[in-house]
């Protein structure tokens, strides 16, 4: 008899095939709570409040979806979309709302890496 070894997860914030997408060169260990205002319910934030500094957002890309495996519990909450934004004082961030398809709580904003 021969085993099939384990393969390593796919985990969206350890990317280990696609590189279509930009990734930030510094990844917070644990993503930061922000506050943001969308001009849109599901758009990208126009303004960020991070360490209590107000930001204006210049430019916004996304949003890129990234799901759990399918095969953990409650993947709805896990479920994620990520924006790449610039802001007016050129800070280059990449935040995600969390929390989309849970409907007894709004979607919550967070700060997960810096660009470059």
């Amino acid at each position: 008899m021969r085993r099939v070894p384990p393969l390593t997860p796919l985990v969206p914030e350890q990317p280990r095939a696609w590189r279509d997408r930009p990734r930030p060169v510094r990844l917070l260990p644990r993503p930061e709570p922000v506050s943001a205002v969308a001009a849109l319910p599901d758009g990208a934030p126009a303004r960020l409040t991070l360490h209590g500094r107000q930001l204006r957002i210049r430019r916004a890309e996304g949003p890129e979806r990234l799901l759990p495996e399918w095969w953990r519990d409650d993947p709805a909450r896990a479920l994620r979309d990520y924006y790449r934004l610039e802001t007016e004082m050129g800070d280059r961030l990449w935040v995600c709302r969390a929390g989309l398809d849970a409907p007894d709580a709004p979607a919550r904003w967070f700060l997960h890496g810096y660009f470059a």
